[in-house]
Order: C-alpha cells, then structure tokens, then sequence
C-alpha cells in the first residue's frame, strides 16, 4: 500500500502493517499500475519499470528500465462544440501483465478521438539485456487476465481462448455493466463475451480479478 509519503506491506504472518522505507524512497508512489507475482513487486509508470524483490525481509529493487516511448502521456486538445467530451476525448490505457515463464509485457490500449472501437498493443521487455521492448502480435497458448496482470495457459481453463485478452468493461465501455468481461481476439482482432460455462471457471460474476499478494 502506497500514499505519497510512505510505503507499507502485510505479508502472512505479520500482526501489523510495517513501513517500508526503501520503497518510500524509491519513488514507488509514482506508479499507476502494479503487478505482485512470484514474490516481486513489478511497478509501472509514465517513465520507468521498476522491479522489487520481496523474498527478504526487506524489499529490496533488483531492476529497472526505461518505458520512455511506450507510455502514452496526457495530451491536451481543442474540444469541438455540441460533441459529448467523453466521444472527443482519445482514450488510453497501459498496463503492465506478467506472463506465465515471467516474461514482462505492456499491454496498450487506445481508443482514437470520435471512435468506438478499442485497439491493443503489446510490448515484450527485450532479451538483449533487458534494454529495449519489442511489439509481439501473438500470446501462443496463452490468455492475458489483464485486470489481474497475469496470463495463463489457456488450456487450464475450460473454454478459455488462446492468443485472447479477457478484461473487464469498467474502463472500456461505459454503456456496459462494470462487471462484464470481454475477450479481444488478437487473431481476429475482434471483441466477444465469454459464454456462460467460461464464467464457471474464472470470476465473471465480479470481473475486477485480485491476485493474492503474499
């Protein structure tokens, strides 16, 4: 948990809430979008990733690379009369998935000025070194959980599609009840809901997911 002066944590076991001091540091309380998996802390924002270890007792930060480039920043504009604002306005949205062998991605999402239609990209931390981010245009035999910020292997879900994002609608389609889950395609490149016995097996009746942290 994260304000703007101080970082603390919970893990299993504890009988408090103890103050971490390196995040505070760290500039933690930056980021918009965060990821726990595997015992680190992945943090995302406007500029860099950063990667904390929390095996230890004290958290520690074991990377960090540039984002510069990928990451849309807020842009003003000329707003047209008798246009509602919220159809003028472009929408984007980044978010940071870890996959299955722990690779790190950027999911962008972007919704053009006057258009309904939401567009994905996806952008794989390199493996030169960790020093460049490359586009991929195929997930292979997994699913992104993009609200959770994980993937999985489609074949331990029944009904779950390959090479599919599932996210939730709150951020997408306000016309839309916020706990309804859409899947995009990326072979199709088109949008569908999941069928009913898909949401028997992940949380569809309430599709804001939460990863357990510690």
């Amino acid at each position: 948990m994260v304000d703007e002066e101080n970082a603390v944590s919970f893990k299993k076991g504890d009988n408090s809430w103890k103050q971490i001091p390196e995040l505070s540091l760290s500039g933690i309380e930056e980021c918009f979008n965060m990821v726990y998996k595997d015992h680190k802390l992945y943090c995302l924002n406007f500029y860099k990733l950063k990667i904390f270890d929390f095996s230890g007792e004290i958290p520690v930060q074991v990377f960090k690379i540039s984002v510069r480039g990928y990451i849309q920043m807020l842009e003003g504009f000329m707003r047209l009369p008798g246009i509602p604002l919220k159809d003028q306005m472009a929408h984007h949205k980044d978010d940071l998935v870890v996959t299955v062998g722990g690779d790190v991605l950027i999911v962008k999402s972007v919704r053009p000025s006057m258009s309904k239609i939401w567009n994905f990209q996806i952008y794989k931390m390199g493996s030169s070194k960790g020093k460049k981010w490359e586009e991929i245009v195929s997930l292979g035999d997994e699913a992104i959980l993009l609200d959770l910020g994980i993937t999985v292997l489609a074949k331990d879900v029944e009904g779950m599609k390959k090479n599919s994002i599932y996210f939730n609608a709150t951020d997408y389609y306000d016309e839309h009840d916020r706990n309804i889950v859409f899947i995009y395609s990326l072979n199709t490149k088109t949008f569908e809901q999941p069928h009913q016995f898909v949401c028997s097996s992940i949380p569809c009746s309430n599709a804001l997911w939460f990863l357990p942290s510690f």
